[in-house]
């Protein structure tokens, strides 16, 4: 799955430089922000790919809970974005399709994020501590 992944995110890596660093006549600001921060997701998910790919042992998954619920957060973000650009008046049945696939994702997302929490508590809970009494 890493391996895929990674695949898929070397163009949307190249994209993400191409926009961050070449200038643009139509949006000299905002298009090497946005490359910017697409570059940054697009390193983000090849670390998640590395994990991936080397197996490496987590107890809380693959992902910690606050990150999934800033994920989650993100996706409730792309709606309110579709109404100020107008998407909802142009493309109405679509708009409310992904619209509701944003909230679940969302609440998946957040429900997953309490589970996790709820199971590292535990695992926490039943370990003995380190430390020795008194400190």
């Amino acid at each position: 799955m890493g391996l895929m992944l990674s695949l898929f995110l070397l163009p949307c890596l190249a994209g993400s430089l191409m926009m961050a660093l070449l200038p643009n006549e139509k949006a000299p600001v905002l298009a090497p922000i946005a490359g910017i921060v697409l570059v940054l997701m697009a390193l983000w998910l090849f670390v998640i790919c590395f994990r991936l790919l080397s197996g490496r042992r987590v107890s809380g998954g693959l992902m910690r809970p606050r990150t999934l619920r800033a994920v989650a957060w993100l996706f409730l973000l792309l709606p309110l974005g579709g109404l100020f650009t107008g998407y909802f008046a142009t493309h109405t049945l679509l708009a409310l399709m992904q619209l509701s696939a944003y909230v679940s994702v969302f609440f998946g997302l957040r429900s997953l994020a309490l589970h996790r929490d709820v199971q590292t508590q535990r695992i926490q809970d039943n370990r003995p501590h380190s430390d020795p009494p008194g400190i």
